[in-house]
């Protein structure tokens, strides 16, 4: 059964997304006036988008109700995926040489794509294969988790997971050793999985749908 409540979350989401970074791109050029006041606050109030989107799609890839099929799904999936992410990172690699390009250069950005040494809007394909390679695993836990597992569970990923990350932030005693995006792709940065399980929790016990009204 389509969950319509989404849709209309989504539309919202993206809205959100477009408002914060309009503001993000004009922040920096408006440092101590009121326009900076503004676009700091637009930028604050949507930044839940993201993480809303990786609540979405959990969601939608945990339903209990869905049987997952590996192969399908990578097919689908991961595979489509990674292709629209090195199409993507190429044309910008490939853009940024302007004009010179020959074997060397094109081995080079290559080389960039791989390691996730790209433009840094595109951090969202990298995080989003992550997520796809980790699906399966993901549900076959929640598949047969019970609610206080999950609350356990929840609180366990965050408490560690965003700590950490809050940790690095204001300290900068943990390096990172691979790009930022990479970084983003891989279990290291466990925030997102949460924000992926909460989704998953939310619209099975909490049924957020009944409390939207369109």
């Amino acid at each position: 059964m389509r969950k319509y409540y989404i849709d209309y979350l989504r539309v919202v989401l993206m809205i959100g997304v477009i408002i914060l970074h309009v503001s993000a791109n004009n922040w920096y050029g408006y440092v101590e006036t009121n326009r900076w006041i503004v676009f700091t606050i637009y930028s604050a109030i949507c930044r839940v988008a993201v993480p809303c989107f990786f609540m979405i799609s959990g969601a939608l890839f945990l339903d209990d109700s869905k049987k997952l099929e590996y192969m399908k799904f990578a097919k689908n999936h991961i595979i489509k995926m990674i292709i629209v992410l090195f199409v993507w990172a190429m044309f910008y690699q490939v853009y940024a040489l302007d004009g010179n390009i020959n074997v060397f250069t094109i081995r080079v950005a290559i080389k960039n794509v791989l390691l996730g040494e790209t433009q840094t809007h595109l951090w969202f394909l990298y995080v989003t294969i992550g997520f796809y390679l980790l699906v399966p695993i993901i549900k076959v836990y929640t598949n047969s988790a019970s609610k206080n597992s999950m609350v356990y569970t929840l609180l366990i990923i965050g408490m560690i997971t965003i700590g950490i990350d809050t940790l690095s932030m204001l300290t900068g005693t943990i390096p990172v050793i691979v790009s930022n995006n990479i970084s983003k792709m891989t279990l290291s940065s466990g925030k997102y999985v949460f924000y992926f399980l909460v989704g998953h929790y939310i619209d099975k016990y909490i049924s957020l749908k009944d409390l939207v009204v369109f």
